[in-house]
C-alpha cells in the first residue's frame, strides 16, 4: 500500500488513510522524535486524534513553534511542497606538480586556480 500526495509530511503516512488516520500513534507523524514522544505520552496524548482535536494554542504553548506544525500535520495541513529527488555530485580536480616543492606561494597560487574552477562548474547552469 502506498499514499500519494504532494505535500511531504503526508508521504509515509498517506496510505494510512484508509484506516483512520486519528487511532495511529504520534511517533508516525514528522518531527516526533523520543523527546517529544516520551512528554505527550506523560500527559496521555498517544493517537494523532488526540493532537488534532486539541487547540493549535495549547499544544504551542507546550512545543513552541514545533507544536504547531505538529497540529498542523496531525490536521493533514503542510504547506511544504515535495523537493525533487536532486542526484549528489561529486568533483574533485587534481594537478601534478613537475617536482617537489616548498614555495607557499607558488603551491597557494595553484590551489587557488584549482578553487576557481571548481567554482565555475558548480555556478554553470544545469540542464
Amino acid at each position: 500500500m502506498f499514499g500519494i500526495t504532494i505535500r511531504k509530511a503526508f508521504c509515509p503516512i498517506g496510505f494510512l488513510y484508509r484506516k483512520s488516520v486519528e487511532e495511529h500513534p504520534i511517533q508516525r507523524l514528522p518531527n516526533i522524535g523520543d523527546a517529544t514522544f516520551q512528554f505527550l505520552s506523560s500527559i496521555g496524548i498517544r493517537q494523532i486524534g488526540k493532537v488534532s482535536q486539541m487547540p493549535s494554542s495549547v499544544i504551542r504553548k507546550m512545543l513552541g513553534k514545533r507544536g504547531n506544525v505538529i497540529w498542523q500535520h496531525a490536521n493533514s495541513i503542510d504547506k511544504e511542497p515535495v523537493k525533487p529527488y536532486t542526484e549528489k555530485q561529486a568533483v574533485y580536480m587534481e594537478h601534478d606538480f613537475e617536482m617537489d616543492s616548498i614555495d607557499i606561494h607558488m603551491i597557494g597560487a595553484q590551489l587557488m586556480s584549482m578553487v576557481e574552477q571548481l567554482a565555475l562548474i558548480f555556478l554553470k547552469p544545469g540542464p
